[in-house]
């Protein structure tokens, strides 16, 4: 994960390239992805807390999605955040 990290202390690279970077249409849709994807990891955390049901499934999930789909194992987290807001979603929807 630290390999994320180098372009930004890189001797040869300044923090102004990098910022005007996010002015294209690839840097901005990027910042935002980005942002939004550590709000749902946070409302994963809230949602795996004391839910033995969201772990196994987001667990069983990840290793489905990992040995037979050729996933990559980094969004659990990411994972019980999208089933949170889904849930929320379904909920609000049933329950009006």
């Amino acid at each position: 994960m630290m390999w994320m990290l180098v372009p930004l202390i890189k001797a040869e690279n300044s923090l102004t390239p990098n910022i005007k970077s996010l002015l294209n249409l690839n840097g901005l849709v990027s910042f935002i992805v980005g942002v939004a994807v550590v709000m749902l990891a946070a409302q994963g955390v809230s949602f795996l807390k004391g839910s033995v049901d969201v772990l196994t499934g987001v667990i069983l999930g990840s290793i489905i999605g990992v040995a037979l789909l050729g996933g990559v194992p980094v969004g659990p987290l990411i994972a019980s955040g999208i089933a949170y807001e889904i849930v929320r979603l379904i909920n609000a929807i049933f329950k009006n």
